[in-house]
């Protein structure tokens, strides 16, 4: 299983569009396409122009990976970003098998009708719902039945009634300050007055806890959540290549230096991933043990001496840990 992410606000001297970034920086862009297995080990990285869409980057790498390795079958595990019915229609025209976070719009209608005939039992922890849905492609008017699994996590609703209720206090706060007009998620417009938009408050309460998966997949439904979450691991290799790596920025001006430095960082992680696997130790705290260690040769007269570092129980156990 792999999985393919982009991340942008890289330097590329290749184009001369200037696009302000998330940082407020006027710099050139580029797409960074890193595939990597369900454990965050990298196994292919690819580069793209800053203007590439997302669907003409995306399938020539899972093409040109599932050719060169030989491999049948690859799923692809996505965050709700990828979740298009045009995304996830030119996924499986080409054969792949995909696991995507799902954005509720509303409370999932399985969920509706589990609560009218349990009126006096809630939605207890862990408990899934596997259901289809009807996804319409915007550009063909295809329609596509595909699988939906929901599940509630108790652990989960506590965050999401936490963050709305934060944003009650912060719609409260605007409607009784006429000076502040920004816009807030519970606060809506009636008649040039400010309300508080109790129906959308009800609706994201009923939604809290509840996550979504879409798959074309025939797995048993834990095995599809689990696969989904196990992005951790993808996104703890991105802050690895960013972080301890300093994947970016990137000053070179060549398409030729900027993919060999890219090839750098991509050894770099895979090295680093397996340090970590094989030692449970971040990639940081190894080189902080391991960086004082020195051979040192002194010379006095015509004659040198070689001085081998100490080597303690703890370096030793990882050095032992990686043979």
């Amino acid at each position: 299983m792999g999985r393919y992410i982009h991340q942008s606000k890289l330097n590329n001297g290749t184009t001369k569009v200037r696009i302000i970034s998330k940082e407020g920086r006027l710099e050139p862009q580029i797409i960074v396409g890193l595939l990597v297995n369900e454990k965050g080990f990298p196994l292919a990285i690819s580069s793209f122009e800053g203007n590439q869409a997302e669907t003409k980057t995306l399938i020539p790498v899972l093409k040109k990976f599932k050719r060169d390795c030989g491999i049948k079958n690859i799923t692809v595990v996505s965050d709700a970003a990828m979740l298009s019915a045009e995304n996830l229609d030119i996924l499986e025209e080409d054969g792949f098998k995909f696991i995507v976070g799902s954005r509720l719009a509303k409370t999932p209608y399985a969920i509706k009708e589990y609560r009218k005939a349990k009126e006096s039992e809630k939605l207890t922890d862990g408990q899934i719902f596997d259901t289809t849905k009807e996804f319409i492609n915007k550009i063909t008017r295809k329609i596509a039945i595909r699988r939906v699994i929901y599940q509630y996590k108790q652990q989960r609703a506590k965050l999401d009634l936490l963050n709305i209720h934060k944003q009650i206090k912060k719609a409260q706060m605007q409607l009784s300050d006429n000076s502040m007009i920004k816009k807030s998620r519970f606060l809506k417009i009636v008649r040039s007055h400010k309300e508080i938009n109790q129906k959308l408050i009800k609706e994201a309460k009923l939604k809290a806890g509840i996550k979504g998966y879409v798959t074309n997949l025939d797995l048993d439904k834990e095995e599809i959540i689990k696969a989904y979450h196990n992005l951790f691991q993808v996104e703890k290799s991105f802050r690895m290549a960013k972080s301890d790596l300093k994947a970016r920025p990137i000053f070179h001006q060549t398409r030729h230096s900027i993919e060999a430095h890219l090839t750098i960082c991509f050894t770099a992680l895979a090295i680093s991933r397996y340090i970590q696997d094989r030692t449970n130790t971040s990639i940081k705290k190894f080189v902080q043990r391991l960086k004082p260690l020195r051979t040192v040769v002194i010379s006095i007269g015509s004659k040198e001496y070689t001085a081998e570092p100490e080597i303690d129980q703890e370096i030793q156990r990882l050095l032992d840990l990686l043979n």
